[in-house]
């Protein structure tokens, strides 16, 4: 990273694990911002252009899948990563647009190598 703190936004509507990917993010270097489901997510991304929007895809008001889509129609170099228990919803993702899936439970490591590979991709 260069002096500028690259962004991610991340959007899950539990706030426990909010807090857990912000600390890990925040100590690698990133600049982190919140949402708590889809819908809330398209104001942030418009808002901050995140490099990286890391994401849950089972939330309420507006799912993960609908969420990329909508994501992506702001601004297609945004690197999305959805984080998930289910490995079918998962690749449906990973057509629609995202860039690389992360299964729950994680490693915190596996999350910020996934997270550097996205903001490289979007520098790309």
């Amino acid at each position: 990273m260069n002096g500028k703190k690259d962004k991610v936004l991340i959007i899950d509507d539990e706030s426990i694990l909010r807090r857990l990917v912000r600390r890990s993010l925040e100590h690698a270097g990133y600049e982190v911002v919140e949402a708590c489901d889809g819908a809330d997510a398209f104001e942030e991304v418009r808002k901050h252009r995140p490099a990286v929007v890391l994401m849950d895809i089972h939330m309420p008001r507006l799912d993960g899948i609908a969420a990329i889509e909508g994501i992506r129609g702001i601004d297609e170099s945004i690197a999305v990563i959805v984080m998930s228990g289910d490995p079918e919803r998962a690749q449906l993702a990973l057509e629609r647009g995202a860039l690389d899936f992360i299964a729950k439970p994680f490693d915190l490591r596996r999350l910020e190598t996934s997270v550097l590979a996205g903001v490289a991709a979007r520098g790309a």
